[in-house]
């Protein structure tokens, strides 16, 4: 299975990072102040917005703040797919630019790419909390412990045992 990384774009302005993933479209919308919060949008095009602590809310108004920088992700992957770069090319690519922007400034947010190609988000202003983006979508644990999957299913709650399960062994 290809490494996350391979999957994952991602572009930034002052305000926000965002994350789009190229083949089931979901989008993770980071606010470079945000206190731990961070919204989704799942492979059915729900939006969600997951808090440190493990809560997910459900807005009736599903609306991005940062909705050009996904129209310009969208539209570099289309001009990709028309100019006809390979797979590999663009997975090279898209694990570059993570790199690139992990060693830049995220606000509140820290990125690290693993020995394993995942990219791993986290909060200065949430401990306990972490974001992973995985290779079928991604996995948020809260501080209490539990996570949500966010993957071609839509979103699902995990026990602490089964977010585990998730992660490669070290």
């Amino acid at each position: 299975e290809p490494p996350a990384s391979v999957h994952w774009r991602v572009k930034m302005d002052e305000s926000y990072a965002v994350f789009v993933h190229e083949t089931t479209g979901t989008v993770v919308e980071l606010a470079l102040s945000s206190k731990g919060w961070f919204a989704c949008r799942d492979p059915q095009w729900k939006m969600h917005t997951l808090y440190p602590e493990g809560s997910v809310d459900t807005p009736r108004v599903q609306v991005f703040d940062a909705e050009h920088i996904i129209t310009d992700l969208r539209f570099d992957f289309e001009q990709e797919l028309v100019s006809g770069i390979s797979q590999k090319e663009e997975g090279a690519g898209n694990h570059a630019r993570l790199v690139e922007v992990a060693a830049g400034d995220m606000g509140n947010w820290e990125m690290a790419v693993s020995e394993h190609n995942q990219v791993l988000l986290s909060n200065k202003r949430a401990p306990g909390a972490l974001l992973v983006l995985i290779s079928t979508g991604l996995c948020f644990v809260g501080s209490s412990g539990d996570a949500v999957l966010v993957d071609e299913a839509g979103i699902s709650r995990l026990g602490a045992k089964e977010a585990r399960a998730l992660l490669p062994a070290e």
